[in-house]
């Protein structure tokens, strides 16, 4: 659970690799120095979804797993059950639905990240929709929520770079969009709202 102050306390990697040592360290540090032991991250390239919804299970019995995000679909193996006669996007259907089965269960969110195609380059508007997420069929189906994040492509080299972030579907609420900024640098994104507050 991030603390919303920490993100007017962001400092640039380049920065910390050069020795800066300005308030600004002081001030983040005693911002984040509570997220210590409470936000646990796997390395897991190769996992199937069995064994991450496992893992997702053990952590949230021992308290650890208020939020799971897995980064991303497309790196997960099969399932490790035979799925004889299933195509691509009914087998990534099946990985997405035991992910939000074990949302339900626990009673808490599961982000899932997922690549999408590149074909909407094509189109008049330029910007990815949900049915570009790659074989989407069944992932669109499964999905409590889908947000479509798009960085024009006159934004390229801007600093902060404009992000839309695109609410598409939404089965608890309204669809719409969200304009953020990405601070590159500092895996960061930030509401565009909350710019004149940022000190960098």
């Amino acid at each position: 659970r991030a603390d919303p102050g920490a993100v007017s306390k962001a400092i640039g990697f380049q920065d910390l690799d050069h020795g800066y040592c300005g308030p600004e360290v002081a001030q983040a540090m005693n911002v984040i120095r509570p997220w210590f032991g409470r936000m646990t991250y796997i390395h897991c390239p190769g996992w199937s979804v069995e064994r991450i919804c496992a893992d997702i299970v053990r952590l949230r019995a021992k308290g650890r797993c208020d939020l799971a995000v897995v980064d991303y679909l497309q790196k997960l193996s099969w399932p490790t059950e035979s799925k004889v006669g299933l195509n691509l996007a009914q087998l990534y259907g099946v990985m997405a639905n035991q992910l939000k089965n074990v949302a339900e269960q626990l009673g808490i969110p599961v982000l899932i990240g997922s690549q999408v195609s590149r074909d909407y380059k094509a189109r008049g508007d330029r910007r990815p929709h949900a049915e570009d997420i790659r074989n989407s069929g069944m992932i669109e189906e499964m999905s409590t929520q889908i947000v479509v994040l798009h960085r024009p492509d006159d934004t390229a080299q801007r600093s902060p770079q404009p992000v839309e972030a695109w609410v598409e579907k939404n089965t608890q609420g309204r669809l719409g969009k969200a304009s953020l900024l990405h601070f590159p640098g500092r895996f960061l994104l930030a509401s565009a709202a909350d710019d004149q507050d940022m000190p960098f």
